[in-house]
């Protein structure tokens, strides 16, 4: 390619270059914020005492209210444990699942069998900048 060529080239990507640029730029705007909001938020948390729920503090004229969500993670293999040799209580729900990797391994004779209990839902969509040089 001659310097011409990618002159050329050069220009007619000029639009999108800027574009990209600017998304680079932005990119690391956002990235740099995100970690001083964060780290603002933490410094505001380690204020308030480590108890489940909302709790409110007074500075000056700002209210500042946290709230601390409790969440219950069970143990599937104690679970089972504790109730294999009798009947599951109506507040004991058994979890099944089927790992995506594995379906996807299946045959489709035993893929079949499974689709009426699949649901696919679309993934949040990401935009990835690469150099190609």
């Amino acid at each position: 390619m001659t310097d011409w060529d990618k002159f050329e080239a050069d220009t007619a990507n000029a639009p999108m270059s800027q574009i990209i640029d600017e998304l680079k730029d932005q990119r690391r705007v956002l990235s740099d914020a995100t970690k001083r909001v964060e780290q603002l938020e933490a410094k505001i948390i380690s204020e308030f005492p480590e108890e489940f729920g909302d709790q409110t503090k007074v500075y000056g004229d700002d209210v500042v209210t946290i709230n601390r969500q409790e969440r219950f993670n069970w143990d599937q293999d104690k679970l089972d444990d504790i109730f294999k040799s009798k009947p599951l209580p109506d507040h004991v729900k058994r979890r099944l699942t089927v790992d995506k990797r594995t379906f996807q391994k299946l045959t489709e004779t035993d893929q079949v069998v499974l689709a009426p209990a699949l649901t696919r839902k679309p993934g949040p969509v990401s935009v990835k900048l690469t150099r190609s040089k």
